[in-house]
């Protein structure tokens, strides 16, 4: 049971709702079903094969499923569907989550 509220005590401001994703983050943060644009891709080995795979700034990307251990990620973009690791995906940034 709760105690009672002391009405001279400052009224409690409700906590404030967590966004979905931040302006900019990376793909592994997407949840399941979300889609967003690419915003870039980190510098790095498979920064040119992301590119030529259709993670160009501007493309739209899904996040269609997760691994039961949450590695790889499946990912849809430009029509077609391929896996990522979680450590490849972190390499590309998004934004405008939809």
């Amino acid at each position: 049971m709760l105690p009672p509220r002391d009405p001279a005590a400052a009224p409690v401001a409700p906590a404030a709702p967590t966004p979905i994703a931040l302006p900019e983050s990376c793909l592994a943060d997407l949840r399941v079903g979300q889609s967003a644009t690419v915003a870039g891709i980190a510098a790095g080995p498979l920064r040119l094969r992301l590119h030529e795979l259709g993670f160009v700034p501007g493309a739209r990307v899904r996040l269609v499923r997760r691994a039961p251990l949450r590695d790889p990620l499946q990912v849809e973009v430009c029509g077609y569907h391929l896996s990522l690791r979680v450590s490849e995906a972190r390499g590309v940034r998004v934004d405008a989550v939809v």
